[in-house]
């Protein structure tokens, strides 16, 4: 059975998904890109590698996702 991420945290709870997330996170997002025909890639406003600071733009939906988190509110597409 292939393990997926929502079937690690069930088994392993978080720091489980932490490992499995930190094992398969490039392969996870070279797939993803290659299906969607899409640039994919990680980043964060608290890197530990500077390689994956985020830009102006990614800044501004990580904030709006920080911001949206605690209120549990919807988001649409």
């Amino acid at each position: 059975m292939r393990k997926n991420l929502m079937h690690t945290i069930k088994e392993k709870g978080t720091v489980g998904a932490v490992e499995f997330c930190n094992a398969k996170a490039t392969t996870l997002t070279d797939s993803i890109t290659r299906l969607n025909n899409a640039n994919i890639k990680r980043v964060s406003d608290k890197p530990r590698n500077s390689n994956h600071m985020a830009n102006a733009i990614e800044l501004k939906h990580i904030n709006t996702f920080k911001n949206w988190y605690p209120k549990k509110k919807r988001l649409l597409p």
